[in-house]
């Protein structure tokens, strides 16, 4: 240490060095803050804690990251490290450090822009987790568990059991009070502001003086190990993928009683709604559980106890109190989503490709009583394997889809290409798909449902991968098939994602693919809107005749096979804006542009907001989805009688955390196989437990 202290370092790192910092020499030498990717501004003055919310403020919707201190990611200590340095305070890097500066401050006397400090789990004194105070019980944070920073309330029962103290940095003067080395600068900690009044200046410059014992180095610049990282929280890298498609009813990340109050009319037929919702969020692995009790008040025909009774006589109907049930984040090694709003792909989707179940229900998508079927969706991978699962119902199970990878020349002795090449194999089917058609028989055209099947070998190559660019090439090669018919089809296409912008912020997801299509075979069979198209898929060149979709397969012509292209664009802002275009069309090699030929173009839109700030800490989100299946003419948009347009809509706006108003617009096929337009309006009173 006396030789550290005359300013000298040995040219050959002590034998400690290897095992607990490598990079030790290099520590010695250069600051920590010069690689942190945080730069602290030069200012003349203290910020107004106003000032520091309105800093926070703008990184609502950054992703967390685990150790991450850029605007490509965050955690916790690298959020408020960023907030700081905006206002030249130079603070230490992880929140265990942090909690070693400034003035301590009790829990009742909290200000904006104080810092408040928890542990993982109750009763333990390890700092594990760092925010900043605004007002009237509410922070702001890198939330591990929803994944990026967002606001959340101290007298919520998960954050009051763990609260271990508050730090008012605001009490010191601008200046360094990080080491060379990220730990916190001994002597700029007080307990009371007599205390305070004897701290040394911050102008001072860190010194080798205050290096911290050796065994603290490498946790000094790391706020968790690798190995504390849960399999349910998400990687850095993400990836972009589109999980819901149609309707949507969202589910704050909360744990909380609300009640949601709704009238809407659907049908010709008017109602009023009732909903009683507990919703349990664990803010430490992501994983959620909503359950409600959705109550029909008719205001037409029919009795209250008619309506009861009607909306809960089976197994299915009293499913609706599941709302949701969640493990872990998109993306992560293992993700369980058991929803009303799940979507589900299946590889490249070139049989399944963001089928959604609720995208026709017997009332509007937000309803209580309107998302009938209860989808599950599961993702899970270790090393070189893994899988997907998607079951369109839990409790009236007909489509399923599965898939299963791996890498089998992940070898050192492959070629590089070969090593990141990954082979899957997967199905989907419908074991209850409507048709009229018999071919064995053809003057029987009674409806009856039959089994679809679908079978693909796909290959997956990644030619570019580091942590801001993703491009893969792969193929598929795919069949469909029952009792009646086969056809087979093919796809070589490109997959884009990129997490770009300097601060990577804006995600990127591409897809080109060219498809080779024989005699009854359709490309994404089970696509997004399949369950309103399985009973009658509408086409521009045929809107008299009422078709299920299997009829259509059935009949087109065997001696007119068809190439075409899928090319889909989506961006994500922060992962709070969300935007995305997906086309398809094809054409018949004979040159014939009938319905028996070829199918015809297909086009979706989307739009997602999530959580966008207004004024006074208000939020809006806003959601709509655009569909046209099976057109040839993009004239007479939005209209009442075009059989083949789809469209979602719905708008929420909390006012404060306790009260919610959203309005929904829907406009699809009822069960009657005719167009309808519904709309409905919800207020939701929730409390925060």
């Amino acid at each position: 240490m006396l030789v550290i202290l005359l300013g000298w370092a040995p040219s050959t790192p002590p034998p400690w060095a290897a095992q607990w910092c490598p990079s030790i020499p290099a520590l010695l030498q250069h600051d920590w803050r010069d690689s942190s990717g945080i730069a602290v501004r030069s200012v003349k003055r203290e910020p107004t804690g106003t000032e520091l919310e309105q800093s926070a403020g703008s990184l609502l919707g950054v992703p967390y990251s685990w150790g991450g201190n850029t605007e490509g990611g965050l955690d916790c200590s690298g959020f408020v490290n960023k907030v700081y340095a905006s206002h030249g305070y130079d603070l230490p890097r992880t929140a265990r450090e942090q909690f070693k500066v400034g003035l301590d401050i009790k829990k009742e006397d909290l200000d904006r822009g104080d810092l408040i400090f928890f542990t993982s789990e109750p009763g333990s004194t390890d700092v594990t987790h760092v925010a900043m105070y605004l007002d009237d019980g509410q922070f702001i944070h890198a939330a591990r568990g929803k994944g990026e920073v967002s606001f959340d309330a101290l007298n919520t029962t998960y954050y009051k059991n763990r609260y271990l103290g508050g730090r008012r940095v605001l009490a010191l003067p601008v200046g360094r009070y990080s080491t060379l080395w990220g730990s916190a600068r001994p002597g700029f900690f007080a307990k009371t502001p007599m205390e305070l009044a004897l701290l040394p200046p911050s102008t001072l410059p860190p010194s080798a003086e205050e290096m911290p014992d050796h065994r603290t180095i490498e946790a000094i610049l790391t706020e968790h190990d690798e190995s504390q990282k849960s399999v349910l929280l998400a990687h850095g890298f993400v990836k972009g993928a589109i999980t819901r498609v149609g309707p949507d009813s969202m589910i704050r990340q909360a744990t909380e009683l609300s009640m949601k109050l709704g009238y809407g009319r659907f049908d010709n037929i008017s109602s009023l709604f009732l909903m009683p919702q507990f919703t349990y969020f664990n803010h430490a692995n992501a994983i959620l559980a909503s359950i409600a009790v959705p109550l029909q008040l008719p205001m037409n025909d029919g009795s209250v106890a008619d309506s009861l009774r009607n909306n809960w006589n089976s197994v299915r109907k009293a499913s609706r109190v599941i709302r949701q049930v969640r493990f872990g984040q998109k993306e992560a090694s293992i993700y369980v989503d058991l929803g009303r709003t799940t979507s589900g792909s299946i590889g490249h989707g070139h049989l399944m490709r963001m089928f959604t179940p609720n995208f026709v229900t017997q009332g509007l998508p937000s309803f209580p009583m309107g998302t009938e079927a209860l989808p599950l969706a599961m993702d899970g991978y270790i090393d070189q394997i893994g899988g997907e699962f998607f079951l369109d119902d839990l409790f009236d199970p007909k489509v399923f889809g599965i898939l299963a990878f791996g890498k089998p020349w992940n070898r050192p002795s492959a070629p590089l290409w070969l090593q990141s090449t990954s082979l899957g194999l997967a199905y989907a089917g419908d074991m209850k798909a409507p048709t009229s058609v018999n071919i064995q028989d053809p003057i029987d055209i009674s409806t009856r449902t039959e089994k679809v099947h679908g079978m693909s070998l796909s290959t997956e190559t990644k030619l570019i991968k580091d942590n801001t660019l993703n491009l893969k090439f792969y193929t598929d090669l795919s069949v469909l098939f029952n009792g009646d018919f086969g056809g087979v089809g093919g796809a070589p296409g490109l997959l884009f994602r990129s997490n770009l912008g300097a601060k990577h912020n804006h995600l990127i997801r591409a897809v080109l693919e060219m498809r080779f299509s024989g005699a009854h075979f359709i490309p994404s069979y089970f696509g997004a809107n399949y369950n309103i198209v399985k009973n009658n898929a509408p086409d521009d060149r045929d809107l008299d005749a009422k078709k299920p979709l299997l009829d259509r397969l059935k009949l087109l012509t065997s001696n007119s096979p068809r190439i075409g292209f899928f090319a889909m664009f989506s961006y994500q802002f922060y992962r709070r804006v969300g935007a995305g275009i997906s086309y398809d069309n094809e054409w018949s090699t004979s040159g014939d542009t009938s319905a028996k030929a070829r199918m015809g173009q297909n086009l979706m839109l989307f739009v997602d907001v999530e959580n966008i700030m207004l004024p006074k800490r208000r939020s809006m989100s806003f959601y709509f989805a655009y569909h046209l299946r099976n057109f040839d003419s993009l004239t007479s948009l939005f209209s009442k009688h075009r059989d083949n347009e789809f469209i979602f809509a719905s708008l929420s706006v909390d006012f404060n955390r306790y009260f919610s108003v959203s309005g929904t617009l829907r406009k699809a096929l009822a069960n009657d196989r005719d167009t309808t337009v519904d709309g409905g309006l919800n207020l939701i009173v929730r409390y925060e437990l």
